[in-house]
């Protein structure tokens, strides 16, 4: 999941520790999953937690839902990234 990926990226790089960081996802079931009591899908469950904590460690980052149609760039860079299979963030 991009989510994942993205908290990775943010707990590996000291400089974004004590920055507000917002992840947009256009996943509402898995916003919903990270942002409320309910982890969904028993398969998700490890990766839910996970997400969970990697938010509780940083202190100041969120998940954020945007429709797909507003999301039409971050797709485009998810895209080229899963196919040149590279980072992105430097």
């Amino acid at each position: 999941m991009a989510i994942d990926k993205a908290c990775g990226l943010f707990l590996s790089n000291p400089m974004l520790r004590g920055h507000s960081i917002e992840i947009f996802s256009d996943c509402l079931n898995a916003v919903e999953w990270i942002n409320g009591d309910n982890v969904g899908s028993i398969d998700h469950i490890n990766l839910v937690y996970g997400i969970r904590d990697a938010l509780r460690i940083h202190g100041r980052a969120k998940i954020c839902w945007c429709s797909r149609a507003s999301n039409s760039i971050a797709d485009d860079l998810a895209k080229r990234g899963a196919l040149e299979g590279g980072d992105f963030c430097h």
